[in-house]
């Protein structure tokens, strides 16, 4: 279902919030599975180029030296897109990294404070 609209020639972005309440773990559970599923979701993007031959009237031809020019700065914004799209999957993939170290710090406190309650609870008994 997401695929619909995550898909296709675009970037998203998409950022949740959680409820660290027990009383919303449910609805806690749920977003983290829809972002979850939401990041298995691929796209290609690529450039929508227009034909320029069917621009021109027939008969009618670009100068020479104009036409070099068109091809050099589609060449340019061409070579500046690919640099663009890697740095941004760069960076994404660095922003998974530390939020991946974030959870696993996080998962870890909750495991402490888990211990802790546990042993208030068995004090309190």
């Amino acid at each position: 279902m997401l695929s619909e609209y995550f898909g296709g020639n675009s970037k998203s972005t998409m950022i949740v919030t959680i409820s660290p309440t027990k009383s919303d773990a449910h609805i806690t559970e749920q977003t983290l599975k829809t972002a979850d599923n939401a990041k298995r979701v691929t796209n290609c993007a690529k450039i929508n180029f227009i034909e320029t031959k069917s621009c021109i009237p027939e008969g009618n031809a670009w100068p020479e030296e104009l036409q070099k020019e068109y091809d050099e700065k589609r060449a340019a914004l061409y070579e500046i897109y690919n640099h663009t799209f890697h740095i941004e999957k760069n960076e994404s993939m660095i922003l998974k990294l530390k939020l991946t170290e974030c959870l696993g710090e996080a998962s870890d406190q909750t495991s402490v404070n888990r211990d802790e309650i546990d042993e208030l609870v068995a004090i309190n008994e």
